[in-house]
């Protein structure tokens, strides 16, 4: 004997509950790493910080490609940029100067490295050397003009804090 009509489903609420777990999971996994990195800028002193150790590891990596002279200037870009985001440690770091640091190390020093391996193979290796190591040069130009400019700004709020403090509590306040 068979019976013909439809079979009622095993255990149909455990299935469905599974099922919507299921569901739910899959998508909050993907919304959750997407609000987490909205929620981090990509020129924020956290993010830098790891792109800096990002650019020192390939750094690291190329360096027997490179000429000695260029991997020195690579590191000292990177060493320029460790210290600019240290003195900004307290989320004090000026948006110019986060977005200046972003540019050299997502895209200026990374592309130059690639660039010159890239050619090396290919073109009379003294002239590459040559542009690299100039390139290079301006980069680290750059990178020290940014902390200068930095240091700066902490000795004028530092300034500016001294004369509200003295017009605070000058003698004739008291």
């Amino acid at each position: 004997m068979s019976t013909s009509g439809p079979q009622p489903a095993p255990s149909a609420p455990g299935v469905v509950s599974r099922l919507v777990s299921r569901l739910r999971s899959q998508v909050a996994e993907p919304v959750t790493a997407r609000v987490q990195a909205a929620a981090e800028e990509p020129d924020s002193p956290a993010a830098l910080v790891r792109q800096v150790a990002t650019v020192e590891k390939a750094v690291d990596q190329s360096s027997g490609a490179l000429p000695p002279e260029a991997t020195v200037l690579a590191r000292l870009v990177t060493d320029g940029a460790r210290q600019i985001l240290r003195s900004g440690s307290d989320g004090g770091l000026d948006i110019h100067a986060r977005i200046s640091l972003a540019a050299v190390l997502r895209d200026y020093l990374p592309t130059t490295i690639a660039r010159y391996l890239d050619a090396a193979r290919s073109s009379e290796v003294i002239d590459v050397e040559r542009q690299l190591v100039e390139q290079l040069g301006l980069m680290r130009q750059s990178v020290l003009e940014t902390l200068a400019a930095v240091l700066d700004d902490d000795v004028r709020a530092l300034e500016v804090q001294g004369a509200f403090l003295r017009t605070k509590f000058a003698a004739a306040d008291l």
